[in-house]
């Protein structure tokens, strides 16, 4: 009997799990539904000052971006080296950085339309590939990864033009390490002395 109700409960948790998974977002449509989101607020006439947008921006990146995971693959192999006050100290100075220059990105919005095109999914890692085209009918690529957290996906990186968010910012970290400390690098995150990638700007 004690067998027969283990494998009964078994039976009701995965029917619950698949419940719940048909339910959440595919990643191609979490993305859309943020880029709408974000999309709707730049055109939103409620806000009536560009702090209470830039707050309802705020809230909708952080809620969309894994910015632990993002802060981890940035500061790369200097990760492990850290004690875990340096590192949340890290993911805070690099939370505002991103939000920062992604929200400043946003609302240079002119009009621009939005093609979603192909969705990878491997393994709890996806991938969902986007065009933004500007009113001259030119194409720029912009390009999504995600994790699955829980239950939800959630973006680790964003690749403009061919160049990788965090991959940019990895670099930039490491030589301010290796050139000067972390403690450096901690000073001019804190006083926005990085420079963002040069295809987001």
């Amino acid at each position: 009997m004690r067998s027969r109700a283990r494998c009964a409960g078994r039976v009701y948790l995965l029917a619950v799990q698949i419940s719940f998974a048909a339910t959440a977002p595919s990643p191609r449509e979490m993305v859309q539904r943020t880029v709408d989101q974000v999309l709707a607020t730049l055109r939103d006439p409620q806000f009536k000052s560009a702090a209470e947008r830039r707050r309802q921006l705020r809230d909708i990146i952080e809620e969309r971006f894994d910015f632990g995971e993002m802060a981890r693959r940035s500061l790369g192999r200097h990760w492990r080296s850290t004690t875990p006050a340096q590192q949340n100290e890290f993911v805070e100075a690099f939370r505002e950085i991103l939000i920062d220059s992604y929200r400043t990105t946003i609302e240079s919005y002119r009009g621009e339309k939005v093609k979603y095109l192909r969705e990878r999914i491997d393994n709890g890692y996806a991938a969902v590939d986007t065009l933004i085209v500007d009113e001259r009918g030119q194409e720029y690529s912009v390009n999504y990864r995600l994790h699955r957290v829980g239950a939800q996906w959630r973006i680790y990186d964003v690749v403009i033009e061919g160049v990788s968010l965090v991959g940019n910012y990895r670099s930039q970290f490491d030589r301010v390490i290796r050139r000067d400390s972390f403690e450096e690098l901690l000073r001019r995150m804190r006083r926005n002395q990085v420079d963002a990638p040069a295809a987001a700007k």
